[in-house]
């Protein structure tokens, strides 16, 4: 298809895709899925009651923000968002893989809910899906004002209020649904809520707070040991190597980012951003490196699982 890039020009949702995507549909992870094709997949969880379906919200388009909830809602809980930059397309898939796992395996909801959401974004991920020349590696939501990045934060001022920039800001604080319905649900989950995961891509690292600032959080320490076992299971799985560090270090300064809020304001001990490979693709993640990638990243959500069982976290 013209404007394709890398591997992914076959799979791209097309209109005859969209319009048959009410049947039923077989998911092995070896090829990547449209909104529409994750939404008819989770219900499919739901129908077999392997998760509970919640819907967090509602994007600007009026597509449905949707969560996947295992284990007892009485139990403490594991947030895991993806799907926030829409061009991460391994990000959504691998949150996909987690679930289609911990709703297989009774040990993972042993004392433990997970709340998984695949696409924050939904928006900006089907947008990103169009054959449009550029459009893959488009980043924000569909914001009718604007173009805009999701943050996370009531102090805007460090951010950018350049319209045109990609790490646009919004209008205000929360301005976005997507940032709003993480709020609401953290909010509502309160002192019960122990873990935050935000997945990415690119850097192969696991990166904890803060982004707005190189000043180190206080329990930096407790942070890099509970990654340090994370990254163990991950480099004993096939031997691929996260880094493990301070956002604001590995990345950039990232004013506004989810786990910087669910850490300073969510009141969340346990924050990270875990940054799917690879270097190599950047965002171009070949459909036949999925089941490698994800099944990685389930090693580390095991270690994590762990902990919150054990009354580690």
């Amino acid at each position: 298809m013209s404007g394709a890039k890398g591997g992914y020009g076959a799979y791209f949702c097309n209109r005859n895709i969209l319009q048959e995507i009410r049947r039923r549909i077989s998911v092995d992870f070896t090829n990547y899925l449209c909104y529409d094709q994750v939404v008819e997949y989770l219900n499919q969880l739901s129908d077999e009651n392997s998760c509970e379906l919640i819907v967090l919200g509602r994007s600007e388009e009026g597509r449905e923000i949707l969560g996947a909830r295992i284990g007892s809602s009485d139990a403490k809980a594991a947030v895991i968002e993806s799907g926030i930059h829409a061009r991460e397309w391994i990000a959504p898939i691998t949150a996909l893989y987690i679930i289609s796992q911990i709703s297989k395996d009774p040990e993972m909801v042993d004392n433990v809910q997970w709340i998984i959401i695949p696409i924050l974004n939904p928006d900006g991920y089907h947008y990103s899906w169009l054959d449009i020349k550029n459009i893959l590696l488009f980043a924000a939501n569909r914001s009718f004002s604007s173009l805009v990045v999701i943050y996370f934060t009531s102090s805007r001022e460090f951010s950018c209020t350049d319209h045109c920039n990609e790490d646009y800001r919004g209008e205000e604080a929360w301005s976005e649904p997507e940032s709003r319905s993480i709020k609401y649900l953290i909010r509502q989950l309160g002192p019960s809520c122990a873990l935050y995961l935000s997945l990415h891509n690119f850097l192969q690292s696991i990166m904890y707070p803060w982004g707005y600032s190189k000043q180190p959080p206080e329990d930096a320490i407790d942070l890099i040991h509970l990654a340090t076992e994370a990254q163990t299971a991950i480099r004993n799985k096939y031997g691929t190597r996260y880094r493990i560090g301070q956002s604001s270090y590995i990345d950039r300064l990232t004013p506004g980012c989810s786990i910087d809020w669910a850490k300073a304001e969510g009141k969340i001990k346990y924050c990270y951003s875990i940054e799917l490979p690879g270097p190599t693709y950047r965002f171009e993640v070949p459909p036949n490196h999925i089941v490698k990638i994800a099944s990685e990243c389930y090693e580390a959500i095991k270690v994590f699982r762990q902990s919150m069982s054990y009354g580690k976290i």
